[in-house]
């Protein structure tokens, strides 16, 4: 007992409990958050194409014959390989080296697989020193 005649008993139990209710509520928060900034950042963009004079137009005003593949297009074609996928477009010719997984040249409208620029994500990927893209590296 202590000098002042009050007695302290230790709680333990309350003060655990009350300490995990606060970190669960700060990573429900922490949770909301999250998504919340996620769709903000969502932003649909119409297509844009960039011809050869390198000006960024809407695809309903381009001239030239532009094909678009989209992700939706590219699952209900069922390719397996960027090669496959492109087989099937108008105005390229594919020719392989060998079986699957070898050197891959696309010619499109008849022009050699060095003169086609190839990117991805805004990254040119082709190279002039290797003749062109790595087609069998692209990943659908």
């Amino acid at each position: 007992m202590n000098p002042w005649g009050v007695s302290f008993r230790p709680a333990t139990l309350p003060l655990a409990v009350s300490c995990a209710l606060a970190g669960a509520s700060s990573l429900a928060w922490a949770q909301a958050d999250v998504t919340t900034v996620a769709q903000l950042n969502a932003v649909n963009l119409p297509d844009t194409v960039v011809t050869a004079t390198r000006v960024a137009q809407p695809l309903s005003d381009v001239l030239a014959d532009v094909t678009l593949i989209d992700r939706p297009r590219i699952e209900d074609s069922g390719a397996v390989t960027i090669s496959d996928l492109l087989a099937r477009q108008p105005g390229l010719e594919l020719s392989r080296s060998g079986g699957p997984g070898t050197a891959t040249g696309v010619f499109l409208r008849g022009a050699e697989t060095r003169f086609t620029a190839v990117y991805i994500d805004g990254v040119r990927v082709d190279s002039q020193a290797t003749g062109g893209a790595p087609w069998e590296a692209i990943s659908l």
